[in-house]
């Protein structure tokens, strides 16, 4: 007996089916064309996945779908903010599935076409409910969920914002009498230090390469400008 359902390859990319999707024949009202769209409903949140890799040049080997969702097997080395792109693949393949299910639906009912029709049920409840179902499951930031490296999206548009707001402050450094203050002095220091060590735990990838250079100079300018003791 084959240890698998189904498997195929294309453009080097193994996928298989195992045989405990047909678990899932339970709440899918044990009809055949529903287990179909929700093999293609899992296949298509994991081709998500395998797209976003491709975009970053990392080898995709194994698309695996069973019972429990799929996984998608690659190589290489995946910085933070790429494995982030890559983590939000997957619910924005199932988004474009659940516009294109709505817009069927919408037509479905425009036609009156009977509830009946082998179309209907798995349009309306696998393309639909259930596929917003498992788009917020993924992005829940649970462990073993997208949604644990999705959501760190966010940290890559609060580094650059943060920074900018600090260069604005540099131009105040001094007092009235054209003095560094040194309250002024360490509370920028700080900053600058706090800033750089939180670009260094979530990546670079996110600041541009002249922002980059800004912030190095503004941490030897720290230095150069330290008031004299």
């Amino acid at each position: 007996m084959k240890k698998e359902l189904f498997r195929t390859e294309i453009r080097s990319v193994e996928i298989s089916v195992g045989w405990s999707i047909l678990l899932s024949l339970f709440f899918l009202g044990f009809s055949p064309v529903s287990l179909f769209f929700y093999i293609f409903l899992i296949l298509a949140h994991e081709i998500g996945h395998a797209f976003m890799c491709r975009i970053f040049h990392i080898p995709v080997h194994a698309i695996e779908i069973n019972i429990t969702g799929g996984k998608c097997y690659h190589s290489g080395y995946a910085t933070d903010f790429q494995s982030t792109v890559i983590s939000w693949g997957g619910v924005i393949f199932q988004g474009v599935i659940l516009a294109v299910a709505g817009i069927v639906y919408y037509f479905l009912n425009w036609y009156n076409v009977s509830e009946e029709n082998i179309f209907y049920f798995p349009v309306l409840y696998v393309l639909i409910i259930l596929n917003i179902f498992l788009i917020v499951i993924n992005i829940l930031p649970v462990k073993n969920y997208d949604g644990v490296q999705a959501w760190r999206i966010f940290s890559y548009f609060k580094i650059p914002f943060k920074f900018k707001k600090l260069q604005r402050k540099n131009k105040s450094l001094k007092n009235k009498n054209n003095v560094i203050d040194i309250k002024n002095y360490l509370q920028y220091k700080n900053q600058i230090d706090g800033i750089f060590d939180s670009i260094q735990q979530e990546g670079w990838e996110s600041l541009s390469a002249e922002d980059k250079l800004k912030l190095e100079e503004a941490r030897e300018g720290v230095k150069r400008i330290a008031p004299k003791k």
